[in-house]
């Protein structure tokens, strides 16, 4: 059984409201949420969306790894994880901050017929003061329909950061999956230097690691299975990860096979970075919509 399927069959702790329950996957609390529409998954660790197969899929339209450990201040991989206040190692350690490694607080739930969204908190403490010395509150919305995921990250406090919503998207097949809007202009993060001319649209070969500058506003993902548009809220950076077959048996929580599996696609805020002040809280956004092959 693979792990998504092990999420959704894992014994229910407590009912939250019809559909919506919480579980935990070895160390970790998972809100499972199962209605008419779609199937989600959400670690409360990093507010992370594991998840998340709409009405009409067979399979989940993000990817989860299998080897990930459900353990308490490790992050997962795969799902939607939550880098910020820094991307990469540009604030210093952890790498890709913070956030996804802390436990998040559950604040609003509104279940109706056709839609459901939770809000999740996360605010200073101690140990993040130890990595990063400033007050905050920041805050991952999530939206489901039967057609649409929308996930918006809002921070609220008085400083800057850079950030990314790091989706791991699914796919049968990298070598045959089609990525258009990322633009051609870009930094590669396998060479160390910038790169023009990407191509449109952009298929995968190997090894691929890219911060694109110019990106349109929708990334569509084309796959075997299914074409995803990506919008993007607030972005700067639209950033492309594939870690291959070498580099991925070199990793972990990547089983063998698992590079073949999916493409990275990150709303991330970089070259511009998330501004916040105490009258104007900062946002970064992407919403995924299904069109059906």
């Amino acid at each position: 059984m693979n792990i998504i399927k092990q999420l959704f069959a894992l014994p229910v702790l407590e009912t939250l409201s019809p559909g919506i329950t919480r579980r935990k996957m070895d160390e970790l609390d998972i809100l499972v949420i199962q209605t008419p529409y779609c199937d989600a998954a959400v670690a409360l660790q990093g507010a992370h969306l594991l998840a998340w197969r709409p009405l009409r899929q067979t399979n989940s339209v993000l990817w989860l790894s299998d080897n990930t450990p459900f353990k308490a201040g490790i992050p997962l991989r795969g799902g939607v994880p939550v880098c910020w206040p820094w991307f990469t190692d540009l604030g210093g350690e952890p790498f890709h901050g913070f956030a996804r490694m802390m436990p998040w607080q559950l604040t609003t739930l509104d279940s109706a017929r056709t839609a459901l969204s939770l809000t999740l908190r996360l605010c200073e403490t101690p140990q993040t003061r130890q990595w990063w010395n400033h007050a905050f509150q920041l805050e991952l919305t999530l939206n489901f329909t039967a057609e649409i995921c929308e996930l918006l990250l809002t921070a609220y406090g008085n400083y800057s950061t850079t950030a990314a919503l790091h989706s791991y998207l699914a796919t049968s097949d990298i070598r045959t999956t089609r990525i258009h809007g990322v633009g051609t202009q870009g930094y590669d993060t396998v060479a160390g230097k910038p790169r023009q001319n990407l191509p449109s649209p952009l298929s995968l070969k190997g090894e691929f690691g890219a911060i694109c500058s110019d990106a349109e506003p929708q990334t569509v993902l084309v796959t075997p299975d299914r074409t995803l548009t990506l919008t993007h809220v607030n972005n700067s950076n639209v950033v492309v990860w594939n870690p291959w077959q070498q580099r991925a048996a070199q990793t972990s929580d990547i089983p063998d096979d698992g590079w073949q599996h999916f493409v990275c696609l990150e709303t991330a805020a970089i070259d511009r970075p998330l501004v916040s002040t105490p009258q104007h809280p900062a946002s970064l956004g992407v919403q995924f919509a299904l069109s059906h092959h």
